[in-house]
């Protein structure tokens, strides 16, 4: 498979800024798409986990036994991360998201790994 690998999404924002995945066979999908490009690792026993995925920010969020992600296209809107970041409910998230925020706009050639696509992978089949 050659870039940019599809990330399946359930919805994304009229502006493209905000993707949001609730079903658990997309987010599993995705985490394999994911690892095709780079090494994937996280702790699963974190509730929220932010990462960077091309040219989004990828919150991957537990919640009481359910996963979702959330894809943030903010490469062009540093006083937007910023607000969204003081949005995060603790200081590391804060760090974090802003430390991938930077590693997204100092990377540009990594902008075109990866595409959003709505619906489902077997749809396209």
């Amino acid at each position: 498979m050659i870039a940019p690998f599809p990330l399946y999404v359930d919805e994304i924002s009229p502006d493209k800024l905000k993707a949001t995945v609730s079903n658990g066979s997309k987010v599993f999908h995705n985490l394999k798409m994911m690892a095709l490009d780079m090494p994937v690792s996280f702790m699963p026993s974190k509730e929220t986990v932010i990462m960077p995925v091309g040219k989004f920010i990828c919150m991957l969020i537990w919640n009481n036994g359910n996963r979702g992600m959330v894809f943030l296209d903010l490469k062009n809107n540093g006083k937007l991360a910023e607000k969204m970041a003081e949005k995060l409910n603790h200081i590391e998230l804060q760090d974090s998201f802003m430390q991938v925020y930077t590693e997204i706009i100092s990377h540009p050639e990594n902008h075109k790994k990866f595409r959003l696509v709505l619906g489902n992978a077997e749809d396209l089949r």
